[in-house]
Formats: structure tokens, sequence, C-alpha cells
């Protein structure tokens, strides 16, 4: 259900009035924040979505999703704001965004939008970028995974795990250990488990 969710709102806003004036709509990016500032600062105009809570009940699911807004302008804040004759601003993709998925119904739903959110931290403006979150509801029939995606699946090998107990360790410190090969010179895990699938 959620991945479906999510798919019909990256199609929905691939479709609406402002598409062509985005650089890129896609899921949000992982990474750490300087990562992923960087790659908003490369890609923006853009739109991500991002999951929010979910409410189950009475065989339906009550989910929010964030579209996170992305505006750059050479010309300024104002500019990346308002947006110009060549640049589309951040009020102009939340606004049009809000007004074309409000009752927009798409396969699996109705969406919603409930309200709107812009970051004002020193991080935005340092990188020249203006942001904002368009919070979305949606009603789906919380459906599980079919017995054909299942089948798709394949057996895994190998899983491993490694267990930093409290956690002591930074965040940074636990992708360095998920790394290919892992990076063990500043931490290690306190625990690893290692579960090889025997079945042929």
């Amino acid at each position: 259900m959620l991945v479906e969710l999510e798919q019909e709102l990256i199609a929905a806003v691939k479709l609406s009035p402002i598409a062509a004036n985005l650089r890129e709509v896609a899921v949000m990016p992982d990474g750490d924040g300087a990562t992923v500032v960087k790659r908003f600062a490369s890609s923006a105009p853009a739109v991500y979505t991002v999951a929010g809570p979910v409410g189950y009940g009475d065989a339906y699911a009550e989910v929010r999703f964030d579209l996170i807004c992305i505006a750059r302008n050479a010309r300024g804040v104002e500019a990346s704001r308002h947006g110009d004759a060549q640049t589309i601003g951040l009020y102009q993709i939340i606004d049009t965004l809000a007004s074309y998925l409000d009752s927009l119904k798409t396969t699996s739903t109705v969406w919603s939008a409930k309200s709107a959110d812009f970051a004002k931290g020193a991080v935005w403006l340092n990188s020249g970028l203006q942001a904002g979150s368009l919070q979305l509801t949606a009603k789906a029939t919380n459906a599980a995974i079919n017995d054909t995606a299942l089948a798709a699946m394949a057996d895994f090998a190998t899983f491993h795990a490694d267990y930093d107990v409290d956690p002591h360790q930074t965040q940074a410190e636990h992708q360095k250990w998920i790394a290919e090969p892992p990076v063990y010179t500043a931490s290690r895990p306190e625990l690893t488990d290692d579960l090889t699938n025997l079945q042929d």
C-alpha cells in the first residue's frame, strides 16, 4: 500500500501544471545532512516525497506524506521564494501543488492537502536554498503484500546485523559499518550477527 501511494504521488506531481518547471521529482534522497543539502542545491527546483505517520483501523490506513519542496535562485532569497521569469519559486511550487493535489483522485486514494511549513535553519540560507513541506493525507485500504509479490522476492543468502547497544556511536559511524567493505577505524559494533540461509 505505502509503495503504491508513494509512486502514485510522484506520478501525480510529474503530471502537475508545474512539472515542466521542476528539475527533479523523486523520493527523499538518503545520506547525512550535508550530502542531502548538496543534492538539493544541484537539483533545485525539486520536489521529494517522504512518508509520515500512518494510522490503522477498520481495514483502512490513514497516511500522511510530506512533499519537500526546494527552490533556488541566483538573484537571492526573495527570488527563490517568489520566482522570476526564468525560475519557479518556492511559494509557487507549494501553492500550485496544494491546489492541484487537494481532492485529486489516484488509483488507490483521494489526496487531501492539509498544511505547509517552511524551513528557517541556517543550513538552507547558507546553501542559497529555500525549502518548505506540503503535508498531504490519504486514506487507503490496508492491503498486505500479495502472494505474487512475495514469490518474486528472492530468499536472502546472508543476513548481517551490527548492534550498538545504547547506542553509543553517531549515525556517521553507523554508516561506516554498513559500507562495503565496512570501516572500523574509529569504532566497532558491540555485537555482530550473521545468519546464512541454507535452503536451496
